[in-house]
């Protein structure tokens, strides 16, 4: 059974859940998981390592200090607004931005493809 931290929202029935995965060279991540009644409204992949975990005073925002296993050199911020299942990643070290639905922010952010267009991106190189 796989181990996790607890982070209980103010506001019920919200919480974090982060996740250990081993990685190479016994590396590991710290993967968040946004819980609502239970259930895994928003998982980013075992790829992002959650630095921190912050709930609004209201527990209507969760800001994730977050940075990517394969790109550590990147710091990024998470905030999502858990009523209106929204958020925003932003990249501390350009601002780059990406506002959207949490399926639609999941999916980017578990995809290689989409991760190596985004690092592309981030750095400047078009290909």
């Amino acid at each position: 059974m796989q181990s996790y931290k607890i982070y209980p929202s103010p506001l019920e029935p919200y919480e974090v859940r982060t996740y250990v995965y081993a990685q190479a060279l016994s590396h590991e991540t710290e993967s968040p998981a946004l819980f609502r009644e239970g259930l895994c409204v928003f998982h980013p992949g075992a790829l992002w390592h959650a630095n921190a975990v912050e709930w609004s005073e209201q527990g209507e925002t969760l800001s994730l200090n977050l940075s990517y296993y394969v790109r550590p050199e990147l710091t990024f911020k998470l905030r999502i607004e858990v009523l209106e299942m929204r958020g925003e990643l932003v990249c501390l070290n350009n601002g780059w931005s990406r506002k959207d639905n949490l399926i639609a922010l999941a999916e980017d952010m578990r995809s290689i493809y989409t991760a190596t267009e985004l690092f592309e991106k981030l750095s400047g190189n078009n290909g």
